[in-house]
């Protein structure tokens, strides 16, 4: 084999070639015909796989060729399968929001706001979207988690919003998740789905009767005589 120096491509064996290079490299191919054209599967270097592994593997190749397998489909599989063996697992979100929570409490000067992250995510966030590997997060899946507080309570489904985006930001910066940001809210998806926090009416709350004075009440009502006097009396009714 050492005799082999010219550049180019030289059959040693049954489908095993030798590569030369214009730099003195050699490399071991392996050829087969596949779909009636020529294929070339390298197989290492000759420094590196001496010419009985060389020859060894190229007979194990022509039997899988054979059997009608294509080798270099095979191999880029297997490659394809270590790479997704060697990707780092991506954490879920709530993962992601306790490592956030961790890496900013300190920050935390108000006791109150520290204790409400948690619990907050906890509550809201997690029951939906908490097991959801982060990179999998959509702007669908942040809509379940509002829609339900969004006009109820306003003000949390705000903090909820921040917090997730802030979480998803935060993993953005990790390596764990890349695109838009599906919780922000300025630029973002959100405001074209839900209305605006400060447009979403408030509900007023009135004092409740005494209850000693609902007969009282009871008595204005039936001089009222109208259909809303009349709902009203058959809701206490009702109640009591």
């Amino acid at each position: 084999m050492n005799a082999l120096t010219k550049e180019g491509v030289h059959w040693v064996a049954p489908s095993l070639y030798m590569q030369v290079r214009d730099h003195g490299t050699r490399s071991w191919l392996f050829r087969y015909s596949r779909n009636g054209t020529n294929q070339w599967m390298g197989l290492g270097s000759t420094e590196e796989k001496p010419l009985s592994d060389a020859r060894d593997e190229a007979a194990m190749l022509r039997v899988k060729v054979k059997r009608g397998e294509d080798p270099i489909a095979s191999k880029r599989e297997v490659q394809a399968q270590r790479k997704i063996e060697m990707k780092p697992k991506v954490p879920t979100f709530a993962e992601c929001a306790e490592k956030y929570i961790a890496s900013h409490k300190s920050g935390w000067k108000n006791e109150k706001h520290a204790q409400q992250w948690p619990s907050t995510i906890e509550m809201y966030v997690n029951p939906f979207i908490g097991k959801l590997p982060v990179d999998q997060v959509t702007v669908e899946d942040v809509l379940k988690v509002l829609k339900p507080v969004w006009t109820s309570k306003p003000e949390t489904a705000s903090r909820v919003r921040g917090r997730i985006e802030q979480v998803l930001g935060w993993a953005a910066a990790m390596g764990y998740r890349a695109g838009d940001n599906p919780a922000q809210w300025k630029g973002g998806a959100l405001p074209h789905l839900l209305p605006a926090i400060g447009k979403i009416a408030k509900v007023e709350h009135r004092k409740a009767v005494p209850y000693q004075d609902v007969p009282k009440l009871m008595s204005e009502l039936r001089k009222n005589g109208s259909v809303s006097a009349k709902s009203l009396m058959f809701t206490i009714l009702w109640a009591t």
